[in-house]
């Protein structure tokens, strides 16, 4: 099967600040996609969505990590 659909997140930007006292380890923000592969063809390598940080952002990747059911996790103080 091929890939029909192009993931769709349920709204265009996210956007989110971290507090100094948001506690390490907890959800800052969540993302959410959804696939019509899936719809149409079931579960497949292609309805599957993996979320991921651009690398260039470093910022992001210094003080959150990204798990793959599209929780942002603070890592660092």
């Amino acid at each position: 099967m091929r890939n029909e659909y192009d993931p769709s997140f349920s709204v265009d930007n996210y956007t989110a600040t971290i507090s100094e006292t948001h506690p390490v380890g907890q959800v800052v923000l969540t993302v959410q996609a959804t696939d019509d592969d899936q719809i149409y063809q079931g579960t497949t390598p292609n309805s599957q969505i993996t979320y991921s940080i651009d690398p260039t952002d470093t910022d992001a990747n210094r003080y959150v990590c990204l798990l793959y059911l599209g929780e942002l996790i603070k890592k660092v103080m």
